[in-house]
This record gives structure tokens, C-alpha cells and sequence, in this order.
């Protein structure tokens, strides 16, 4: 049901922002910009302790402005957690495409994410596990279109129970956290 929800969700949000980038001539594709003025870099640091939890890490991301207002891209994780519930700790590594819209200063966000973690399960041998993440979030962003910090909160419709952030939600059992970063032009 989360993922009927999800993929409708998407489909509205996007759809209905079509509509809008269609009327809106700022928004069109510009054929007279390069390819490198539409890259951007950017990221988020992570660092976080509570409840007998914590972690710090990367998040870098790449992305490409297929319009003034929508990009895509792709991001990756690697950071250290450490779990003091039952005395496991490791690294976890991700990666996922993400596409943003941005209109200043609300930012949406959509994000795919594949986790490879630290098995946290006393049941399981494996040692290691891939957890999915699907991700919509909403922020806002300071700064220009194509320079800015972004903050926003993301939602896993997944919500799998595996999952590494699960100790990292913002309430109890919700799967919602919040992430702080940067973009830069590279234009």
C-alpha cells in the first residue's frame, strides 16, 4: 500500500509540475548553456548521538540541471555507526538517483537509496545487508538557484525494518529524518 501511495504521490507531484514548467519560459531548457554550467556538486556531513546511538559520515552528491527549476543526480553514504544497544558498530555504504525541484525557496526532493550495513539482527548470520530507501522530502534552501544550503525532511515509504536509520528517526517508529547540506555550481 506504501508504495501505491508512493509511486501516485510522485506521479501527481511530477505531473502536476510539468504543467507548470510547460507555461514557464525561465524554466525551459537553455540549448546556449554548456554542459558543465548545468553540473553542480554538493553534500551533506553527517554526525549524530543519542539514545545510546551515533554516527558520522558523507553524503557528496552530483547533479545535472535539466531545467531551471528540476535536476537529477546521483548521491552515495559512507559513515560509521555504532549501535550501543547490542555492541555492533561498522561502516555503511549507499547510493542512490536522486531528482529536485526547487523553487525558491522550497525545495522538493525524491531519492532512491540502497544501503549496505551491518546486520543488527541477533537471529542472522549474514553479517552484512542491502536495505532500500525511498525517499520524499520537503525543505527549503538560502541562497540562489544554482548556489544554495538546503534543509529538509525526508520520508521512507519503504520503511523496511532493517533499516539503518531506523534509530535516527525523528519520532518513535515514523520513518522521518531531516538532512542539512550544500550545493555549488560548478558553472
Amino acid at each position: 500500500m506504501k508504495k501505491l501511495l508512493f509511486v501516485s504521490f510522485l506521479f501527481c507531484l511530477f505531473s502536476s509540475s510539468a504543467q507548470y514548467w510547460e507555461n514557464d519560459t525561465t524554466s525551459k531548457i537553455k540549448s546556449t548553456k554548456p554542459f558543465k554550467e548545468r553540473l553542480y556538486v554538493g553534500g551533506r556531513a553527517d554526525l549524530f548521538f543519542a539514545n545510546n546511538y551515533g554516527l558520522f559520515g558523507l553524503g557528496p552528491l552530483v547533479g545535472y540541471k535539466i531545467t531551471e527549476n528540476l535536476s537529477a543526480g546521483i548521491n552515495s553514504t559512507i559513515r560509521y555507526s555504532v549501535n550501543g544497544n547490542n555492541n555492533r558498530s561498522g561502516w555503511e555504504f549507499g547510493a542512490g538517483p536522486f531528482a529536485r525541484c526547487v523553487f525558491s525557496p522550497v525545495l522538493l526532493h525524491g531519492e532512491l537509496e540502497m544501503m549496505n550495513h551491518p546486520e543488527t539482527s541477533a537471529f542472522s548470520t549474514a553479517k552484512r545487508r542491502f536495505t532500500p530507501m525511498a525517499w520524499l522530502g520537503l525543505g527549503f534552501i538560502q541562497g540562489d538557484e544554482d548556489n544554495y544550503m538546503y534543509f529538509l525532511f525526508k520520508y521512507d515509504f519503504i520503511d523496511d525494518p532493517a533499516s539503518p536509520y531506523r534509530n535516527f528517526y525523528l519520532v518513535n517508529d515514523f520513518p522521518l529524518v531531516y538532512e542539512a547540506g550544500i550545493v555549488i555550481s560548478l558553472g
